[in-house]
């Protein structure tokens, strides 16, 4: 019930420190031995005597019930050791190692000052993050990725790189002794480290120590679970990247169809037959249209011409807007929706998960095709070929999530595009997005 292969008992139960002189002193009364400040004595039996009593703390009671272990079957055991006092503590933390079958291992390394606590700190302080990848030779150089908010910056709590490198081989040594006792290959390891000034019992030199060890369960890869959608209502707008399929790039359709939406979903499980019906809920479309902006909200459902289809792991929703003079036809694809995802996995699934990265960027993009019942002006290009102005009942495009708004830092980028006379120079912050076009008619 505390470390095992399927069960982390961590923080289930309590520690409590005793002294041993108080223990040894024959008269009972206070003050005590090891803290003149503390009226009563601290025996070491008292402190046993309060960790089994943590045996029934809530919420090991509750994890005990939840797992259905009947307390007959279950006893405590004791680990006592030296303690480690706050007042020579320079620093603590917890390392995650991950051992691979090929030798290598990743080391996160997440410490603090002093006593303050990495994980549940009082005074809310953001503890110092390193992380050594190693290879098998047991070589890596430890690697900054956070900085203690305890500290000026460029300043780490540990002596760089010294400390660091060293306690890498103590860890090192920790999980090939792990793995030569377990005959495992491939594991996750949860460690709690100290560096010690001179004085303790423990270390009389003082210097860095191991104080525990625990493998942390991992799920079963092979075993699948259902996801479940949750709604999130998440804002899109035209992606207007510049690295789009060139068979597809109409700069024409970007300015006719820009929009913006707020989409939101139900919330369901991804089973086998929730493709059979839309995923979404309420619709909000802004766009461009006959010189004004139209804003539509409904259910998906419930927009006119609405339908839906679906095919392996994607969905179509259509429906049309035939109140302007161009009636359109929208036709929102979602690709990639999982009705099945690895134990390992995140079962709980946002609009946002959903979607294709089709342009190699970390957004999930989702597709829109617009059918016109009258052609409307296009650019019909290929690969290789500047562009030729014609007519379309089509035009595709892709929705990403909407970012936040430029910066007055970012970078001015301007781009020209000149078909027949007609010049568009769209100007846009770098690593942003277009903000605003211009449009100039050189023609005669």
């Amino acid at each position: 019930m505390e470390d095992s292969d399927d069960f982390v008992g961590a923080g289930l139960y309590d520690s409590f420190s005793g002294c041993l002189a108080d223990s040894q002193d024959p008269h009972e009364d206070g003050p005590s031995a090891c803290d003149p400040h503390r009226a009563n004595h601290r025996t070491v039996f008292d402190a046993m005597a309060k960790t089994f009593a943590s045996f029934y703390n809530d919420n090991a009671f509750l994890e005990r019930l939840r797992h259905r272990v009947r307390e007959s079957d279950v006893g405590m055991a004791l680990l006592v050791h030296h303690s480690f006092p706050d007042e020579i503590e320079l620093a603590n933390g917890v390392a995650t190692l991950e051992q691979r079958d090929d030798g290598s291992r990743t080391i996160t390394l997440v410490t603090q000052l002093g006593a303050v606590s990495v994980t549940n700190p009082d005074d809310g302080s953001i503890p110092e993050e390193v992380t050594i990848e190693v290879n098998s030779a047991g070589f890596g150089r430890p690697r900054l990725a956070r900085s203690s908010s305890l500290l000026p910056v460029g300043q780490r709590v540990m002596s760089f790189r010294e400390d660091y490198e060293e306690l890498r081989d103590h860890l090192g040594r920790v999980s090939d002794v792990f793995g030569l006792v377990t005959g495992k290959t491939t594991y996750i390891l949860d460690l709690e480290y100290k560096k010690m000034a001179p004085g303790g019992q423990t270390l009389p030199e003082g210097g860095l120590v191991v104080k525990q060890v625990r493998q942390i369960p991992q799920p079963d890869a092979s075993q699948r679970q259902t996801p479940f959608l949750v709604n999130s209502p998440t804002e899109y707008e035209l992606f207007t990247g510049e690295f789009e399929l060139a068979e597809e790039v109409d700069i024409f359709a970007h300015h006719r169809l820009k929009s913006r939406w707020t989409l939101e979903t139900d919330s369901r499980a991804l089973d086998g037959t929730s493709l059979d019906r839309t995923l979404y809920g309420e619709l909000t479309m802004e766009n461009v249209a006959d010189g004004r902006i139209v804003s539509v909200t409904e259910d998906m459902a419930l927009l006119p011409s609405a339908g839906h289809s679906s095919h392996n792991d994607s969905t179509t929703d259509r429906w049309s807007l035939p109140s302007l003079s161009d009636t359109r036809t929208y036709l929102l694809t979602t690709s990639e929706v999982p009705t099945s995802v690895s134990a390992t996995e995140n079962p709980i699934l946002t609009l946002g998960d959903l979607g294709s990265n089709a342009f190699n960027i970390d957004l999930k993009c989702l597709t829109l095709d617009v059918q016109y019942d009258v052609p409307v002006t296009a650019m019909q290009r290929s690969f290789g070929s500047s562009g030729t102005l014609g007519q379309s009942l089509w035009n595709r495009l892709y929705l990403w999530p909407r970012a936040a708004e430029p910066k007055k830092d970012d970078i001015a980028e301007t781009r020209s595009v000149s078909i027949h006379g007609i010049r568009k120079r769209p100007f846009f912050p770098c690593g942003f997005r277009i903000s605003r076009t211009e449009t100039h008619d050189t023609k005669p």
